[in-house]
């Protein structure tokens, strides 16, 4: 995992997802735990591609691109009172699914509000 500032002082990483101790298919029908950031990666680009999906393939917030969805999941990140943000270790923080859907949610309310005045 990258941790720490590029070369110009952009704090890497972005955010962080569960890594640990993940249930994972396996062969044979069964399941094993597995841990990495292999597994943290695959996690969140899951997580993505479905947020991706609701909102563009079945037409809930057709404007969604991915530079929004960093913004959203950064934003909306799990945080610790005994961290600064970002940092080299938790970037922005963790990803909180219920947090990014309710600022999704929150976008998509206050769109549904907008009177549009004719020019």
């Amino acid at each position: 995992a990258s941790r720490g500032n590029t070369i110009t002082n952009v704090p890497k990483p972005d955010i962080t997802a569960p890594g640990v101790n993940i249930l994972s298919p396996y062969l044979d029908n069964l399941y094993v735990q597995v841990t990495g950031t292999s597994v943290s990666a695959a996690y969140l680009a899951g997580y993505l591609a479905r947020l991706m999906e609701w909102g563009i393939t079945n037409n809930n917030f057709p404007m969604m691109n991915t530079a929004f969805l960093r913004k959203a999941i950064t934003q909306s990140a799990c945080r610790s009172d005994d961290e600064q943000y970002p940092n080299p270790n938790w970037g922005y923080g963790i990803l909180c699914p219920d947090k990014v859907e309710d600022y999704l949610n929150s976008i998509i309310l206050v769109q549904e509000n907008l009177t549009i005045y004719p020019v």
